[in-house]
């Protein structure tokens, strides 16, 4: 896949040092994936939450942070909404719904 909007990630490690190994490994993880559906990546991250359709918010950190993305499952796009604590992340979600 192809994470969209990487800026989010370069600011987030900047801000948060323990968040650096962990939103690597998400990269990478994405950029290797293939899913055609939310089902799909459920299977690899267990913890990650489908919410309204396309935006998935995903556990960081053993759920320290979340990381809040827009995935088009068709064209193979990862759009990175939002990074940070749980109460950060909540205000994007309510917008988005």
């Amino acid at each position: 896949m192809e994470i969209v909007n990487k800026s989010v990630l370069v600011n987030a490690s900047k801000r948060c040092a323990d968040a650096r190994s962990p939103l690597r490994a998400w990269c990478s993880e994405m950029e290797d994936g293939v899913w055609k559906t939310p089902v799909e990546l459920k299977e690899q991250f267990p913890n990650a939450c489908t919410v309204c359709g396309d935006l998935v918010v995903f556990n960081i950190k053993r759920n320290r942070y979340r990381l809040v993305a827009r995935i088009n499952f068709q064209k193979d796009i990862v759009f990175v909404k939002s990074f940070g604590t749980q109460g950060d992340c909540d205000d994007i979600i309510a917008e988005e719904v």
